[in-house]
């Protein structure tokens, strides 16, 4: 991996889709509306533009994280190394542990507006069974979306690079970039899990930060492991992490 790496290609590629559909869709309905004078192609317009400014603000926040991400490895490390592979198993699997537990949280708060804006629709409106069957189907979609995208980011740590970059307000571990340098994010605890001899398991800091999301703030957790020669840094790392 260098300074060049493309760390978010299918945001981009989406974005990229999008923005050509949005072009497409506002020619395509200003064209058909100059041909039939049919007010109805407006609605090509207006899905055009609304692709364009998801695409746009698709690019401007993973924009930002890219370059944030070439500054973190070309000026701001703290840490810079490889893990040995017994060490980035215990690290994928920690992550994915993380990731489990918060995305389990968000979909938990999300089923919880489903029901109760089901059950009010369903006492509160003439034809209550359609809005509650309406956010029934919602809740389904959304437990089976978060399924498929947990399933595909924790399979993804396995296949992630084995380098791991610390930064004072970023971090790169098993191929997951966490930056909370962004608006919206704060740092909001950092601490030192000592090795376990027992179970074999290295040392990591423990890194923790929040950011606004939908529907409500969330917390993030990011393990960064300490190889044995390292373990005497915790200390200064923590409080160069702590004091920004």
């Amino acid at each position: 991996m260098n300074s060049e790496t493309v760390l978010y290609k299918k945001p981009f590629v989406f974005a990229g889709i999008l923005m050509f559909l949005g072009v497409g869709a506002i020619i395509g309905g200003i064209v058909l509306n100059n041909l039939t004078k049919d007010m109805g192609y407006f609605a090509f317009i207006a899905f055009g533009i609304f692709f364009l400014i998801i695409s746009t603000v698709t690019f401007a926040v993973y924009g930002a994280m890219q370059m944030k991400f070439k500054s973190v490895i070309n000026h701001q490390k703290i840490l810079d190394f490889y893990l040995k592979e017994d060490q980035f198993i215990q690290t994928a699997e920690k992550t994915g542990d993380e990731i489990k537990q918060t995305n389990k949280s968000m979909l938990m708060i999300m089923l919880a507006f489903c029901i109760v804006f089901g059950l009010l629709g369903l006492f509160i409106f003439e034809d209550g069974y359609i809005f509650f069957l309406i956010f029934f189907c919602l809740g389904i979609f959304l437990t089976l979306a978060a399924l498929v995208v947990t399933k595909y980011r924790t399979a993804k740590l396995h296949r992630g690079s084995k380098r791991v970059i610390l930064a004072k307000r970023a971090a790169f571990v098993a191929g997951e970039f966490h930056n909370w340098d962004m608006p919206g994010t704060a740092l909001t605890s950092v601490r030192y899990v000592q090795r376990d001899t027992e179970a074999n398991t290295a040392g990591y800091l423990e890194i923790k930060y929040s950011a606004i999301t939908v529907p409500g703030p969330s917390a993030y957790t990011v393990v960064v492991p300490l190889p044995y020669e390292m373990e005497a840094q915790a200390p200064q790392i923590i409080s160069l992490l702590m004091h920004q």
